[in-house]
C-alpha cells in the first residue's frame, strides 16, 4: 500500500501531466509512461527545432562570462550552470512540450 507522501506526490504528477498533455484522458493512468516514452520519441518539426537552437544561442550569449571576475571560479560557473538551466528549461521546454503533445495526438488518431 503506497503510503500518504507517495500519494500525494502521485497526484500531484498526474495532475501536472493533465495540465501539459490533455490527450493523456484518453488512456487509463497506468499507461500515461508507456504513452509519453512513445510520444516522446516523435522528431522535432522545423518550428521547435529553430525554437531550439535559438534557446541555446540566447543562453549562450545572455551567459559570456565578465572580462573581470573577482569570485571563485567555481563559483562563477556554479551560477551560469544554474542559470542556463533555469533558462534552457523556461526557452526550450515549451518547445520539447509541443513535440509531445504532437506525439500524443499521433498516436491517438487511428492510423489509416
Amino acid at each position: 500500500m503506497p503510503t500518504d507522501r507517495t500519494t500525494h506526490r502521485w497526484t500531484l504528477t498526474q495532475w501536472l501531466a493533465l495540465q501539459f498533455f490533455p490527450t493523456l484522458r484518453q488512456w487509463p493512468a497506468s499507461q500515461w509512461r508507456e504513452q509519453l516514452d512513445k510520444a516522446s520519441g516523435t522528431d522535432l518539426d522545423g518550428h521547435e527545432l529553430v525554437g531550439i537552437l535559438s534557446a541555446i544561442a540566447m543562453m549562450a550569449w545572455l551567459l559570456e562570462p565578465q572580462a573581470e571576475v573577482s569570485a571563485s571560479p567555481i563559483l562563477v560557473y556554479g551560477e551560469q550552470f544554474l542559470l542556463a538551466s533555469l533558462g534552457l528549461v523556461l526557452l526550450a521546454g515549451p518547445f520539447l512540450i509541443r513535440r509531445t503533445r504532437r506525439g500524443l495526438e499521433q498516436l491517438s488518431t487511428p492510423k489509416r
